[in-house]
């Protein structure tokens, strides 16, 4: 019996393996595109799954004098040659921004890309190591803004022989740009989002990662600590879509629809900025239709505050503004009301790697490009509202939700979610991307 029994487990064991070895013989490599980021960003690549900068061993780097993480071993960029090494593998790690314990997929992938370095040189990085799958996709996707043309130098096609010229040719087209900021230009969105978050995004609390303690209760925190200051900016002399010069009106819509997708979408920015752009839009949605203002525009709000940014920092729509959030302890079901993170995050966002911010006293790339293309949501949003209608032509709804769909029609769907068991939900895309990550953003549309 127990000859047999061995007999059995052997050769069960060797059938499980056969099949394992079978199921990874199966696997073939294959190229793939970075497709999460923007044109001047990159991903950071570890030597093993789970890694982030917040789960990462941070060491100094004797070149920037910066924090890095110690198992980065590559950072390439879209324009990176990308190969699939194995199959999608699953595993835990930290959400750097909520902190919470996520599961996320990786692979294994080999990258290959050419960068100019800060010396002028141009490096070629090529290594093997993980990232997680949704940076990638299988086809390639034009990217959402992008570098300014004039400005960028693809290293991929920099020769060691050329780089003498090639920066030469930077630096004067350096200089050419200086004149810019001095008169009113009509500036691409890249360029007009970078020149303001010189005036959007100002932390109004200090220091900056302590929460703030002066909330008036009752009111619009918004109001109180951002709109008053950003009042008194005058806005940078530059053009909009139209010619025209922006208005203090405008800072203040890019202002708050900036620290509104922050707060809200801060840690769905990493799954592709569609989702944000989407949430962008539909905030638009509300602001241009009147008949619906009843509904998405709700005290408190300064008087003669424009009408966007009444509908991006309502209480009632977006919880981010909020003073205080609801807790519950699930040992005793009692119900604690404690300070609204968001709130923080949306008051405090990182405007600049390795400087104060709601979370800490430096802010880390990763965090800051979050915040960048925010900047750059909201800023063609509103200064360039043709080209961002033209961009997000399928997102006409008005509502949204995350991570509620599953619960349509059970008792277990919350009070104020309820709309949606009287709706559809829709899946539209942007730039060949599609809305279809629950856990982010759920679009619905009436029946």
């Amino acid at each position: 019996m127990k000859y047999f029994c061995f007999l059995f487990c052997y050769l069960f064991s060797h059938l499980i393996f056969a099949e394992i070895k079978k199921n990874d013989s199966s696997f073939k490599p294959y190229q793939a595109y970075i497709d999460s980021i923007d044109e001047d960003q990159q991903i950071t690549v570890f030597n093993k799954m789970g890694m982030n900068w917040k789960t990462c061993t941070q060491v100094l780097d004797k070149v920037t004098k910066k924090m890095k993480c110690k198992e980065a071993v590559g950072w390439p960029t879209r324009d990176a040659k990308i190969t699939v090494l194995g199959p999608p593998e699953k595993e835990f790690t930290i959400d750097p921004l909520t902190e919470e314990k996520t599961e996320e997929t990786y692979v294994k992938i080999e990258y290959d890309y050419k960068r100019i370095g800060q010396d002028g040189v141009v490096h070629h990085q090529k290594g093997i190591g993980y990232i997680e799958l949704y940076n990638l996709s299988r086809s390639a996707h034009n990217p959402y803004f992008g570098a300014q043309a004039p400005t960028r130098l693809n290293a991929q096609e920099v020769c060691p022989s050329d780089k003498k010229e090639a920066m030469s040719e930077l630096k004067k087209i350096q200089e050419q740009m200086k004149p810019l900021a001095q008169s009113i230009q009509k500036l691409d969105v890249t360029e007009s989002a970078k020149l303001l978050n010189q005036y959007v995004g100002i932390c109004p609390v200090t220091p900056a990662n302590k929460f703030p303690a002066d909330l008036i209760r009752g009111s619009n925190s918004y109001d109180d600590l951002v709109l008053k200051q950003l009042r008194k900016q005058k806005p940078p002399q530059i053009a909009n879509e139209s010619g025209q010069p922006i208005t203090n009106d405008d800072l203040v819509n890019i202002d708050s629809l900036a620290r509104t997708l922050y707060g809200e979408m801060g840690k769905c920015f990493r799954y592709g900025l569609h989702y944000p752009i989407a949430v962008a839009k539909i905030i638009v949605n509300r602001a241009n239709n009147p008949k619906f203002h009843r509904t998405f525009i709700q005290e408190p709000q300064e008087k003669n505050k424009p009408t966007l940014s009444k509908v991006a920092t309502t209480l009632s729509q977006f919880s981010m503004w909020q003073q205080k959030a609801i807790m519950t302890d699930p040992a005793t079901k009692k119900i604690n009301w404690v300070p609204n993170g968001p709130l923080h995050q949306g008051l405090c966002p990182p405007r600049e790697r390795g400087k104060p911010f709601y979370r800490s006293k430096e802010a880390s790339q990763y965090e800051n490009d979050i915040w960048t293309n925010a900047t750059r949501i909201a800023t063609e949003a509103i200064m360039y509202p043709k080209k961002f209608a033209a961009r997000t032509d399928k997102v006409t709804d008005m509502h949204y939700t995350s991570d509620l769909a599953k619960l349509r029609n059970t008792p277990d769907l919350p009070r104020g979610a309820q709309f949606i068991n009287k709706m559809n939900q829709v899946f539209p895309v942007i730039e060949g991307r599609q809305i279809d990550n629950n856990k982010c953003l759920e679009i619905w549309k009436g029946q």
